[in-house]
């Protein structure tokens, strides 16, 4: 079963019964992948900031931690972050501690 099938069988207007047009269907599926390359560079910011700091990042040094998310932002993001962007503060990730 395709999809469009699927489509086919579910999705009808609540009140009158009519199936989607062919037309919207087509819109759904261009808009499939719309944004995805932002997705993607969202996680590789995420990555590289990671690594950033857990690698090259001086406590105490001239850069602050918000001075890297900013650096590595405007490399891999296509708007760059407002200058009081705090994304660190709920990017848990970095601050997890492995138990074994």
């Amino acid at each position: 079963m395709t999809l469009w099938d699927t489509l086919i069988s579910n999705a009808k207007h609540y009140e009158t019964g009519e199936i989607l047009p062919e037309d919207v269907y087509l819109k759904l599926l261009a808009a499939r992948t719309f944004r995805a390359g932002s997705l993607s560079l969202c996680q590789i910011k995420f990555a590289t900031v990671d690594l950033e700091l857990h690698s090259k990042y001086v406590p105490g040094g001239s850069e602050t931690i918000y001075d890297v998310d900013q650096r590595v932002s405007k490399r891999t993001q296509v708007i760059p972050p407002l200058p009081e962007d705090r994304f660190l503060c709920s990017f848990s990730h970095i601050f997890a501690v492995i138990r074994e």
